[in-house]
């Protein structure tokens, strides 16, 4: 999780977005699991917000759900676990 959050704070120093300026949206795909809570602590918190993104969190009931989700553009990222993201990824996906 760490991780994914990560590379949100990276991506978005490494396009020069300035914090003064409105904030970059961003969907991130969730479900209820207790390991995706950190999305929500961060949506909650303002931890995104103080990075300059608009957070979004899209609410999925699988992992399939989550992965169909993504590849139709319903969110920019998904927290998910390694099964669906291995599913996605030997159906030929272009998950990373």
């Amino acid at each position: 999780m760490k991780h994914l959050i990560a590379a949100i704070l990276a991506a978005t120093l490494s396009t020069g977005t300035a914090w003064a300026e409105d904030p970059l949206p961003i969907r991130i795909g969730a479900a209820s699991a207790v390991d995706h809570a950190p999305v929500f602590i961060g949506v909650e918190k303002g931890i995104f917000a103080a990075h300059g993104l608009d957070a979004d969190v899209v609410m999925y009931q699988s992992g399939v759900d989550m992965v169909n989700g993504l590849m139709n553009g319903a969110q920019e990222v998904n927290v998910m676990g390694s099964v669906p993201f291995l599913s996605g990824i030997s159906r030929g996906f272009p998950l990373s």
